[in-house]
């Protein structure tokens, strides 16, 4: 019997177990995400920006005292100049004016539109090596391109009946209207003297008009002192010119034509 049991002993299968046994000995085994610095240099090479230095902002557009029609895109040119005289790889321009602070556009060659007013535009260019670089462009006006000073002539025709035959007398004065910097108003005024049936009366106009599509409409109003009167006036307006006519009868029995021949001299849009 102890014989049998010696003999199934050794041969009953053996159990290995997976999990390690601890002796008391001491692992020296390097995990990799552990390894030792070996000695080799890591650090990131910065980028060089040697370029940039001495360099400059030119702009080409817009010109300095230029005038742009308030409905036309202005272009905007600019570039930066290496201190080689090359030019250098740079297009994150900003651009900036005086008159709305809310207005700015970016690259050195875009089109856009600028707001309505006299103005300076000012480029920058905040360059890769910390510089910043800037370039104003000055008296560039942006308004509708009829708007402007015009000057001109005032006549206007009275026509009486005297005794069942008619008398003409013609007036003429000078004038000057203002259409505004949107070309939407003609203010102005003017004046002459009517010599008729032997008398001196000096007469005072003032003008309100209105302007669609070049279209001039409003009133001519006449001042006699002592009292004024409004007519009804229609017109045109383009190619630096203003015309308008107006007619009506005076008291009822003066018939008078008025017209305006004006041009415009200058962009201003108001009296200095």
């Amino acid at each position: 019997m102890a014989l049998l049991s010696v003999l199934l002993l050794a041969c009953a299968p053996q159990i290995a177990s997976s999990d390690p046994i601890d002796d008391g000995s001491v692992d020296d085994t390097v995990d990799d995400d552990t390894a030792t610095d070996d000695g080799g240099d890591d650090t990131t090479e910065e980028p060089d920006y040697s370029e940039y230095d001495g360099a400059w902002l030119e702009v080409s557009s817009p010109e300095s005292g230029h005038f742009y029609a308030m409905d036309d895109d202005v272009p905007f040119q600019a570039r930066v100049i290496g201190a080689d005289g090359n030019e250098l790889p740079f297009d994150d321009i900003v651009w900036t004016t005086d008159i709305d602070s809310g207005w700015g556009e970016t690259g050195g060659d875009v089109d856009a539109l600028l707001p309505v007013g006299f103005q300076a535009v000012t480029a920058i260019a905040q360059l890769p090596n910390g510089d910043r670089l800037g370039w104003t462009v000055g008296g560039i006006l942006v308004q509708h391109e009829d708007a402007g000073t015009y000057v001109g002539d005032l006549a206007v025709d009275f026509t009486v009946d005297y005794s069942g035959t008619p008398l003409t007398t013609t007036c003429f004065g000078a004038a000057t209207l203002y259409v505004d910097a949107y070309g939407e108003t003609a203010l102005g005024d003017s004046g002459c003297t009517v010599s008729l049936l032997g008398y001196d009366l000096d007469t005072t106009y003032d003008f309100d008009f209105t302007i669609e599509d070049q279209e001039v409409a409003g009133q001519a109003i006449l001042d006699l002192v002592i009292f004024e009167s409004q007519f009804e006036a229609i017109g045109e307006l383009g190619g630096g010119e203003l015309y308008a006519t107006w007619e009506n009868s005076l008291l009822g029995y003066i018939d008078f034509v008025g017209e305006l021949d004006l041009t415009r001299i200058s962009r201003d849009t108001a009296p200095e």
